[in-house]
């Protein structure tokens, strides 16, 4: 997305052959590996399954439609597309069109998990099934998706409010079709009800069961405004609960507004038993990796969100903010840092950070393009 706004030719040529390249190594069944390293014959699918890689590779299908007009190119993508987006559809276990992932099956890959149904992963969903809908105008087919209805289903889900009708996420499968349709069983229904009284200030984490996890994941919700799909008031509970919590501080922005420890983790989410196995450098303790430290990559989507919310003075001024994270360790673009100190961890050179910096800056800059903000 970044290499579409700035325009640089060279950029524009790596990134479809980036998209080339994932076509290539698409899975069987249509998964879309989260990473390949072609000059070692090898693509990855992570240790516990990776669905996030497959909305991503369909929103970023339409963006390079979008930024260079080349229908030729998008046909030539289609059919990797839609295969994706049946994959995807297939992880539906709960016959609400609402999709389920494993523990670590996404960006959170290590020992601190989400699992069930994930907001972050139906989001993104959603945001996919636009793009194909955009995909399929181009090479004149039909969309297979009712992206609408799926943007309905992910809200009444993951934003629980007292007039909603949970069990209207079911009502395509009752039987007898002509009866109102209720849940067998009561359980989710009284968490869904529980959750909606008073005011909500950001979208759930995940549904596990009937568990709620009632958590602000942090770039979840801030792609949720940057894709359109909060709408304008949930946009603005949104921010104004980050900016409450302080979630950009020491630096933008951190995956969570406070850390999972053993003494808040009710649903089992930091997994010591994948902590005890994993090198040292990927392991959650609080402020470090996913454990609320700050990810520069998650606060260009910050500073994104805030312009496209109309909060330009407040999108710039975190700009300069953000560039001073990426600069530690002499423009160190490190993976993240610590959430208290700002001290750098992880990877140095992270593309995708230098590639949100860009989309921040260009949502400084000009607004919001192509995909992004758009309901």
């Amino acid at each position: 997305m970044a290499a579409y706004r700035a325009r640089d030719p060279d950029l524009i040529t790596a990134s479809a052959r980036t998209l080339e390249t994932l076509a290539e190594c698409q899975g069987p069944l249509g998964q879309v590996p989260d990473a390949v390293w072609p000059e070692r014959a090898y693509w990855d699918w992570g240790e516990a399954g990776a669905v996030d890689a497959s909305a991503w590779f369909i929103i970023i299908a339409a963006e390079h439609l979008a930024a260079t007009g080349d229908a030729e190119f998008a046909r030539k993508l289609w059919p990797h597309a839609n295969r994706a987006m049946t994959w995807l559809t297939h992880l539906d276990t709960t016959n609400t069109r609402l999709i389920d992932s494993p523990p670590a099956g996404e960006w959170m890959d290590s020992s601190l998990v989400r699992s069930g149904r994930v907001f972050h992963v139906n989001l993104l969903y959603q945001w996919a099934a636009r793009s194909l809908a955009t995909l399929a105008a181009s090479v004149r087919e039909a969309p297979p998706m009712d992206a609408a209805d799926l943007a309905w289903r992910v809200n009444i889900l993951f934003w629980p409010e007292p007039a909603a009708r949970y069990e209207d996420l079911l009502a395509h499968v009752a039987y007898p079709r002509d009866e109102q349709f209720a849940f067998a069983h009561d359980a989710l229904p009284a968490a869904l009800a529980a959750a909606s009284v008073g005011g909500r200030h950001h979208y759930l984490s995940h549904v596990m069961q009937a568990a709620l996890v009632d958590r602000c994941d942090v770039l979840a919700n801030l792609l949720a405004i940057v894709s359109g799909l909060a709408g304008n008031n949930r946009a603005e509970r949104i921010l104004d609960f980050l900016d409450a919590v302080d979630v950009a501080a020491p630096f933008p922005s951190k995956s969570w507004p406070e850390p999972v420890t053993a003494d808040n983790d009710p649903w089992g989410m930091w997994n010591r038993a994948a902590e005890a196995a994993i090198p040292a450098r990927w392991r959650n303790p609080p402020h470090h990796y996913h454990n609320a430290a700050v990810w520069p990559y998650i606060g260009g989507f910050h500073v994104a969100a805030l312009a496209a919310t109309g909060r330009r003075q407040k999108a710039a001024e975190l700009l300069e903010r953000l560039a001073a994270a990426n600069r530690v360790g002499d423009w160190g673009f490190h993976e993240w840092l610590h959430g208290e100190t700002g001290d750098p961890g992880g990877a140095p050179a992270q593309t995708w950070n230098a590639g949100s910096f860009v989309l921040a800056s260009h949502h400084v800059r000009e607004g919001p393009g192509f995909g992004i903000g758009r309901a």
